[in-house]
């Protein structure tokens, strides 16, 4: 697939116009998690909207590239092979169906034409969401105690739920180009602000998807400045680095019970093979669940290497959990088999070489949030559906886009 360079196809794009004002409130509403009860179920498809609209106004859509419309094919035929040998589920078709059609919303802004004003209102949308559900975090954790709750408030505060949606916010913010020192201090500002409702998650698999994120992007960087080594990349990581420990010291004088809370629960907890042993061996503790689940999919996709459950969840091989796989990539293998799977991952991969060419950002963004998806699931979630269609959408609308005379041709991030 041919990326599109955004910054020299379209005008530069105002987010202060009323289209993207209206996109942007569209996409903070559509990024809001709901969940029915304590079900656990997400209930916010509201995205799916967009593409609807658009199909109604104009009365067609725009076909995806081939390599989408073979991936939906693919897709269907795995779920209506379940769905006819699979006669120990027949009475969960209906379950089967609707779980179908939710993994298939990843596809629908493949139909839409993406333009940099959507892209900007999309990545605005992203940091405003995360905003202001840290802001909330912060409220509920110091109305309740503050940090004389202990490790007690991840029971208050703590989610599982969106952590990656705050890494994908802090690497937009991160890798944003600003200028003046008023929108620098405004883009510290807002970076705070994400890490402590971030560490507020309480949540070990977001520190270490941050940690695993800034690790290769340092070692990335490094490598480049290895093959050209100049003093001013120099100079900039070193204030980097200075930002990213004054922004962190900020956040332990803020909420220092955090840091306490992962230095036990993570960096302790890792150094401490016993402990690790003990966790493992246990199917109700926070690793031995993982455990038990995982070798469950594994003996079941084992038997059912071409389909695996049809689009049912892990609740439908393991009655007594209410269907979190703890794992993005188990719960697509348990849903769609080995070939599904790979498919998937190939999606994936394909995805982050177009991203790495024209929105850093979002590159990276993605990176954390993959490497978050190994110990939580991210794109089952609503809001994580629709950033993984929307990203899935600018890909899949490359190859209609042409770029005009006069250019170099060169991929560049919006800046």
């Amino acid at each position: 697939m041919t990326a599109y360079a955004p910054a020299a196809i379209y005008p530069r794009a105002s987010l202060l116009s009323v289209r993207a004002l209206r996109l942007c409130a569209f996409f903070v509403i559509s990024l809001y998690p709901i969940v029915i009860g304590d079900s656990g179920i997400g209930a916010n498809y509201s995205f799916v909207l967009l593409p609807l609209a658009v199909a109604m106004v104009h009365g067609s859509v725009r076909r995806p590239p081939s390599g989408f419309l073979y991936l939906i094919m693919m897709y269907t035929a795995i779920f209506v092979i379940a769905a006819v040998y699979q006669y120990e589920f027949y009475q969960d078709g209906g379950r089967r169906l609707a779980s179908f059609i939710l993994f298939m919303t990843m596809f629908a802004y493949a139909f839409v034409d993406i333009d940099e004003v959507m892209v900007r209102s999309f990545a605005a949308a992203v940091v405003i969401m995360s905003i202001l559900l840290s802001l909330s975090s912060v409220v509920i954790f110091f109305v309740a105690g503050g940090s004389s709750l202990g490790f007690e408030a991840k029971n208050v505060v703590g989610s599982q739920r969106v952590g990656f949606l705050y890494l994908f916010a802090l690497w937009i913010v991160y890798l944003q180009p600003v200028s003046g020192i008023a929108r620098r201090v405004a883009k510290q500002g807002i970076a705070i602000v994400l890490l402590v409702g971030l560490f507020l998650t309480f949540s070990r698999s977001s520190v270490i998807a941050l940690l695993g994120s800034m690790g290769l992007f340092w070692l990335v960087g490094f490598g480049d400045w290895l093959r050209k080594p100049r003093l001013r990349a120099v100079l900039v990581a070193v204030a980097i680095l200075a930002a990213t420990v004054l922004a962190l010291g900020l956040v332990w004088w803020l909420v220092p019970v955090v840091f306490d809370f992962f230095d036990t629960r993570l960096f302790e907890y890792a150094l401490n093979s016993d402990v690790v042993d003990q966790d493992l061996s246990n199917e109700h503790s926070s690793g031995g669940t993982r455990i038990f689940l995982w070798r469950h999919i594994l003996d079941f996709v084992a038997d059912n290497p071409l389909t695996g459950t049809g689009y049912l969840g892990v609740w439908s091989i393991v009655g007594s959990f209410s269907g979190s796989a703890h794992n993005q990539y188990a719960d697509v293998l348990l849903r769609t088999g080995v070939p599904g799977l790979l498919a998937y991952l190939g999606l994936l991969a394909v995805l982050l070489r177009y991203l790495r060419r024209v929105h850093r950002g979002f590159f990276w963004g993605l990176i954390a949030v993959l490497i978050y998806g190994m110990l939580h699931e991210t794109f089952k979630e609503t809001h994580g559906t629709f950033m993984l269609a929307f990203l899935l959408g600018m890909m899949a609308g490359s190859p209609r886009r042409r770029l005009p005379p006069g250019t170099d041709g060169v991929p560049r991030p919006p800046s």
